[in-house]
């Protein structure tokens, strides 16, 4: 046991999406093939190890039900999990319309936050789907500062791959000191 209970799962990970999921549905429980089945991209025997430390914070708890199969429900700690989640209606819509089409719902975009004067041209980032959700040139997300190097630096290896051509993307801080990423073609 720890005593500190904060957990930040890795953005767009399995666990990541686990932790969503329970803290949308508090009541229900999942068993291994329904994970297996619900987030098939994950083998079904690497579930227990992957989610051990969420298990270990107490986020999730992992029991057996009366047929002897193992099952993860939310555990007590599960609103200390440290998870980018979307505010305010707007964003609820937002985040319907981006979930619909597959991509997380962790995002919230704004319009025609100014760029900062001095910027390197960065394009596409580490995560895919948060910048799929970047549609529009003058879009951007607030990330967290802890990301922005580990995004900055995937930007210009996809930038590489892509060999320039849009969409192109900026990482940096706005005027108020936030980290952001910024679709700016």
């Amino acid at each position: 046991m720890t005593e500190k209970h904060t957990y930040k799962p890795r953005f767009g990970s399995f666990t990541h999406f686990v932790i969503t999921f329970f803290l949308d549905n508090p009541e229900e429980e999942l068993t291994i093939d329904d994970m297996a089945t619900k987030w098939p991209e994950v083998k079904r025997n690497s579930i227990h190890s992957i989610l051990g430390p969420v298990v270990l914070h107490e986020i999730l708890v992992r029991d057996r039900n009366d047929d002897g199969d193992y099952f993860y429900k939310a555990g007590p700690h599960i609103a200390h999990a440290d998870i980018c989640r979307p505010v305010g209606e707007a964003d609820m819509q937002q985040a319907e319309v981006a979930e619909a089409a597959g991509a997380p719902h962790e995002f919230r975009v704004d319009m025609d936050v100014p760029l900062p004067t001095k910027y390197r041209h960065q394009t596409y980032g580490k995560w895919k789907p948060m910048f799929a959700a970047l549609t529009m040139k003058g879009q951007s997300i607030v990330i967290e500062a802890a990301d922005a190097k580990r995004i900055k630096s995937t930007a210009q290896k996809m930038r590489q791959t892509q060999k320039g051509l849009p969409p192109h993307f900026h990482v940096g801080q706005d005027e108020k000191g936030a980290w952001r990423v910024w679709r700016t073609a």
